[in-house]
């Protein structure tokens, strides 16, 4: 039991310690999908959107990420939590078209710890915009999530993919 309370205090910790501690290991991150779980992602991948219970469509994203401090997985508005920005983008839109089909911009989010050690982020929705979705079918688009975390870790990883509907 005090080895699980010592586990989570460490965890938890967003101090100049954990920001070192953190910086032991090398940084990265990885944009994947999944709704529930880790599906990494190879360049030309396809990648499917899904109908929600609302009407709208959604593709589902999952991050991987090392060297990073988690944040607080209570609070998704504490200031310790990394932040986390997705956003697809068509590669060869219409004229004058807006290349962004989806995004999720700045969205404060822990990470869970991995059985490696590695933190991971699964399946948030990122929701496309009415209008674009009207057009997908086989469109080449890039998957490109931001992260940023308490510690000033900047981290981005892209992936070129084809997104059509959910396959």
């Amino acid at each position: 039991m005090r080895l699980a309370v010592l586990l989570l205090l460490v965890a938890c910790d967003t101090s100049e310690s954990a920001c070192e501690e953190a910086a032991k290991t090398t940084p990265g991150l990885d944009v994947g999908t999944g709704e529930t779980v880790w599906q990494p992602l190879a360049e030309g991948d396809t990648v499917g959107w899904s109908f929600g219970a609302q009407g709208g469509r959604h593709v589902y994203v999952s991050l991987h990420a090392t060297g990073i401090v988690q944040g607080w997985s209570d609070s998704l508005a504490d200031e310790n939590n990394p932040i986390v920005s997705i956003v697809l983008l068509d590669n060869a839109p219409a004229d004058g078209a807006d290349p962004q089909v989806a995004l999720l911009n700045d969205y404060p989010h822990h990470f869970t710890v991995t059985a490696e050690g590695t933190f991971e982020f699964l399946g948030d929705q990122v929701v496309g915009m009415a209008s674009a979705w009207e057009e997908i079918a086989d469109v080449d688009a890039t998957l490109r999530a931001t992260l940023t975390d308490t510690c000033g870790t900047e981290l981005t990883s892209e992936r070129k993919v084809t997104l059509t509907e959910n396959p």
